[in-house]
């Protein structure tokens, strides 16, 4: 069974190349910056391809991609675009073009990687998520699409890095409000891993799944064992008002930082627990 990843580069698309290398899948990777993927993953089949591009929003772009392949994964993502126009291309255009061949090429099972939250969220990251994952629902095939809470693991992307500079903060640890937000969390290799069983045992079929970990958590509990698993000593919690966080948020965004923006914001201000 050959799997065709795409956003096989990122934080979960990663994961899951390396979870299906070890349960001994044929994997075809899709991915922007081939160079830094082959390094990772040299017995994974790798092609170029930039989902911005228009040329990504024909169907028959993706003809060679899909050759021999049983399975798509579509981890693709970017949380806080430079442009608008790139969100829509990489949740929407794109995918919507790839689902097209699917149908027309006859690969059924498609996984597709969303988030929790997107369905009540007013971002572009959530509006664009929201549309790509309903042009896949009705479509005429095997999907699952599957939206995580909070995934850690090393590394981070999105609300995770948000958590993970949280965490790392030195002198005291700030937790946003009254710290009593509930989340859950799930590791990026038990996420993986849930994929390849999904595909192992073709569950599942045209069902949105919520993954989360065993035990839900606060804000404040779960900043605190992100540090611990840093190494990093405990620290005095210190509660920060929801006024300054935004404004620390928009400041990330004219600095274009990855740990506080104003999507990674309003995306935790939305539901971050699964069912």
């Amino acid at each position: 069974m050959r799997v065709l990843v795409v956003g096989a580069n990122g934080f979960i698309g990663s994961a899951v190349v390396a979870a299906l290398l070890r349960a001994e899948f044929p994997v075809r990777a899709v991915v922007r910056s081939p160079e830094k993927f082959i390094s990772r993953f040299p017995s994974a089949e790798t092609l170029p391809a930039d989902l911005r591009d228009e040329a990504a929003g024909d169907p028959g772009y993706w003809d060679a991609a899909l050759d021999g392949v049983d399975v798509v994964v579509n981890a693709a993502g970017v949380l806080q675009p430079r442009r608008a126009a790139d969100a829509w291309a990489v949740h929407v255009r794109a995918p919507d073009a790839l689902f097209a061949a699917c149908e027309r090429l006859g690969v059924r099972r498609v996984i597709q990687i969303s988030a929790v939250g997107v369905e009540e969220g007013d971002t572009v990251f959530a509006r664009s998520k929201r549309e790509g994952d309903a042009g896949l629902m009705e479509r005429d095939l095997d999907w699952t699409v599957l939206r995580p809470a909070i995934v850690v693991g090393d590394g981070s992307y999105g609300g995770t890095s948000m958590l993970r500079a949280i965490a790392a903060f030195p002198m005291v640890t700030p937790v946003i409000g009254d710290g009593e937000t509930p989340l859950d969390v799930i590791h990026k290799e038990d996420l993986a891993q849930g994929i390849v069983r999904l595909l192992q045992t073709g569950a599942a079929a045209k069902t949105i799944l919520e993954p989360a970990g065993p035990e839900r958590l606060d804000l404040t509990a779960a900043v605190q064992s992100y540090r611990r698993w840093l190494g990093l000593p405990a620290r005095a919690v210190l509660s920060v008002p929801d006024g300054a966080v935004r404004a620390l948020a928009r400041l990330g965004d004219v600095f274009k930082l990855d740990a506080i923006n104003t999507t990674a914001l309003a995306q935790f201000n939305t539901r971050l627990t699964g069912d």
